[in-house]
């Protein structure tokens, strides 16, 4: 009976260890907490910590010189361009720079046309002056 309830005791003990009465947390949760501590005054304050050990950045260059980083980027790259959205954003800026180029054109014409219009009017009028000083003189 001794045995019994040292075992028992034994096992009570165990299962009360185990359930602790720490709220549970999901990865859900647990991401949020990371992201709002990295985009605290403390969370960067440490990653520019990180970045500027001599350790770290040695790290991050070798990183990017690596020959697999350029092709994984290159392909990334190739992707978000020939994605639709972006298809359509480059051809809308395309278009609003070929209105703008068209609607500068047009208007360096109507200038060019009223200075010649204007270069005209005074060349009329050079010979009317011209005759009316004569005919006073």
């Amino acid at each position: 009976m001794k045995l019994k309830i040292i075992l028992f005791s034994c096992l009570l003990i165990v299962l009360s260890s185990c359930s602790s009465n720490e709220p549970e947390v999901n990865n859900d949760e647990y991401k949020k907490y990371v992201i709002d501590f990295l985009q605290s005054k403390e969370g960067k304050d440490t990653i520019v910590e990180l970045i500027q050990d001599p350790e770290i950045e040695q790290a991050m260059v070798d990183l990017f010189k690596s020959t697999e980083i350029h092709e994984q980027m290159k392909e990334t790259a190739l992707e978000i361009l020939e994605s639709p959205s972006v298809q359509q954003y480059i051809e809308s800026i395309l278009s609003n720079t070929n209105e703008t180029k068209k609607n500068k054109s047009d208007q360096d014409s109507k200038d060019n046309s009223s200075q010649t219009e204007t270069g005209s009017n005074k060349e009329q009028s050079s010979p009317d002056e011209g005759e009316s000083n004569q005919g006073t003189s």
